[in-house]
């Protein structure tokens, strides 16, 4: 959760920054989605280019995205978008242009998609680097989709717990 916040925070700044870089993929994703969920997407072709995507028509039901945010290039990109459009209620027929929440919505999509998860191996120096990183997030208490990254026990409550008192 913490490593989450920590890419949540730097995609934001980079897109409030408009700068975020582009990370051509070597073999672009191709995948299908419903024709309103790809009407959908594709009216935001031309501001999803500003956060760091290229997606085109590839035909009948399919897309093609041969760019992603750079250091977004191992996650699966085809679920990213599928769950980002499932859960966008925003979205009514007529809506022609892209909002801050959307734009939110897939940033926060590929930070956590994107994070170290549970049980996923780290040497000593990266566990160092997060921990660091982690310290300067403006939002140090949440991951991107809002749930806790850290918890406060008092000691006293710890001492209960374990039978001390």
């Amino acid at each position: 959760a913490a490593h989450e916040r920590v890419r949540l925070e730097a995609l934001t700044e980079k897109m409030n920054a408009k700068s975020i870089v582009s990370q051509p993929l070597l073999t672009p994703c191709v995948f299908s989605l419903s024709v309103s969920d790809k009407e959908t997407l594709l009216e935001q072709t031309e501001y999803l280019q500003k956060i760091g995507f290229e997606i085109e028509d590839f035909g009948n039901s399919e897309v093609t995205i041969s760019a992603v945010p750079a250091g977004s290039e191992h996650i699966d990109i085809a679920k990213l978008f599928q769950e980002v459009l499932d859960n966008c209620d925003f979205f009514e027929p007529g809506f022609s242009s892209i909002t801050d929440s959307f734009a939110k919505k897939v940033l926060s999509y590929a930070a956590c998609r994107g994070a170290k998860m549970f049980g996923d191996e780290m040497s000593h120096i990266e566990m160092e680097a997060l921990i660091q990183d982690w310290k300067h997030c403006k939002m140090q208490h949440s991951c991107a989709h809002g749930r806790p990254v850290s918890i406060f026990h008092p000691f006293t409550e710890m001492e209960k717990k374990c039978g001390r008192c």
